[in-house]
């Protein structure tokens, strides 16, 4: 039979909410690659390419800094969605048209991703997220810790 603390700690594992936990491994790709594009490094840790000079020189003259961030608007990055599906993440982007070139989010990322990878995460970074947001919680919970 079953008692005390061993049924208190199946109640807890049975409230386990492995969905919520794979959104936010999602969620931290989406940051993984945010702050990795912000530092200017693609998914394979080189520097990015470098901007045109005539691109560089339109990001600068409309106020923008030219160091290649893959950022005009934002609006591509900011777009970065994930959802579950079962036992799947899946980090795509929304599908909306930009403001300015009339072109899908989707379209602009294919662009970038040609020259400046970044749509990615590697499996060192996958493993840190999924530690931190699915392994660790659960452990936690094992061992009797409330998360």
């Amino acid at each position: 039979m079953i008692k005390g603390d061993a049924i208190k700690r199946l109640k807890e594992l049975a409230k386990f909410d492995f969905q919520k936990k794979l959104g936010r491994v999602g969620f931290g790709v989406i940051q993984t690659i945010n702050e990795r594009v912000e530092k200017g490094v693609d998914s394979t840790g080189a520097k990015f390419k470098r901007y045109s000079k005539s691109y560089s020189d339109l990001k600068e003259k409309s106020g923008r800094n030219s160091k290649p961030d893959l950022q005009w608007t934002g609006e591509m990055l900011n777009s970065m969605q994930s959802k579950v599906q079962g036992d799947t993440v899946i980090v795509d982007f929304a599908n909306r048209k930009h403001i300015k070139s009339g072109d899908t989010v989707e379209q602009i990322a294919e662009k970038n991703e040609k020259t400046r990878p970044f749509f990615t995460v590697t499996d060192k970074e996958l493993e840190k997220i999924v530690e931190k947001e699915l392994f660790k919680p659960f452990e936690r919970l094992l061992n009797g810790d409330i998360i």
